[in-house]
């Protein structure tokens, strides 16, 4: 009988604290919940944005857990894609370097691993619409700058709950500068940033038609992109968008023919897709003494940020548009 009793008060102590342990689950917050892989138990998967176009996708294909596994191309991720993020680990990339990774599983439902630099996990995402940039900050204070600049159009990932005097803490990667925002310059003042719907999207799919090449399948996708952008109509950059879906809309600027072989004494040149400071996208620089083979130019002198000269059309080394002025030498005769 004693034995009876015994076996009973054990299970109702245990009945007790497993209704107990139930409690606690159901009372714990909505935003503390953390989703889980079945098939996995490595740990929480957690919301997750790309932070590049193309950002890359690998597989491991004998993991081992060492540094040595070595990584597979699987797939590219879209900039500003959600994905969900996991454990991080160090695996070998194809030129033989050891790199973090992070496991991450994408909508739909492929699984695979990140470079750890090219997504930022949590946060919402922002887009740079200050025409000048953003300045980088060490720290939310403005003595803190640090020179370093955000272009303009970059998306990148901010975070809320760091707010503070008019700053804000971000990750991204700047395809102009071609370099990741450093945990040591992390903070942005929020009046360089938007994160309405429409300028995020739109920016999003501009650079990605703007990476695209010059195959007819590319052309043919950079133009399907670029119409879906124009249906942000409220967008800072819908002007932008239009003038590269329609380049001879509204008043266009005269040129002239002017072929011929140069040699460019500036340095460091920025050449754009497009003559214009503002809507023109930087696809590279010039260094001094370059070759330059140029096409066509402004019919007539110009003037921007205070100087003049004529915006000049090349085939090489870039293909695009430079503005020359006097101090270059070359065109000391040419553009007067």
């Amino acid at each position: 009988m004693k034995k009876i009793i015994f076996l009973t008060l054990i299970f109702g102590v245990l009945l007790s604290f497993s209704c107990k342990k139930d409690e606690a689950s159901q009372a714990r917050p909505a935003e503390d919940l953390q989703e889980f892989d079945p098939a996995d138990d490595s740990g929480p998967l957690n919301p997750a944005f790309v932070l590049r176009v193309n950002g890359s996708l690998w597989a491991i294909d004998e993991d081992t857990g060492s540094e040595s596994d070595k990584t597979r191309w699987l797939d590219s991720m879209s900039l500003g894609e959600m994905i969900l993020a996991g454990e991080t680990r160090r695996a070998t990339y194809t030129d033989g370097t050891p790199y973090d990774f992070t496991k991450v599983r994408r909508e739909t439902g492929r699984e695979g691993y990140a470079f750890t630099t090219q997504i930022a996990v949590g946060g919402e995402l922002a887009v740079v619409t200050d025409s000048e940039g953003a300045f980088l900050f060490r720290t939310p204070r403005a003595v803190d700058v640090s020179g370093v600049i955000l272009s303009y159009k970059t998306v990148i990932v901010c975070y809320p709950e760091t707010e503070n005097g008019g700053f804000i803490q971000v990750s991204g990667y700047d395809p102009e500068r071609r370099d990741y925002v450093r945990e040591n310059n992390s903070y942005v003042r929020l009046s360089s940033l938007s994160r309405r719907e429409a300028d995020i999207q739109s920016s999003i799919l501009l650079q990605t038609a703007l990476s695209l090449g010059e195959t007819a399948a590319e052309r043919r996708r950079r133009d399907a992109l670029l119409v879906t952008a124009l249906d942000y109509s409220s967008s800072i950059f819908h002007a932008e968008i239009q003038r590269l879906v329609n380049p001879n809309a509204g008043v266009a600027m005269q040129t002239e023919a002017f072929d011929m072989a140069i040699i460019l004494y500036g340095d460091n040149v920025e050449v754009r897709d497009l003559p214009d400071t503002a809507l023109g996208r930087i696809v590279g620089y010039m260094a001094y003494d370059s070759d330059v083979m140029t096409i066509e130019r402004s019919a007539a002198n110009m003037s921007v940020n205070g100087k003049v000269g004529r915006w000049i059309r090349i085939s090489s080394p870039l293909n695009g548009w430079f503005f020359a002025t006097p101090d270059m030498g070359a065109f000391l005769i040419e553009i007067q």
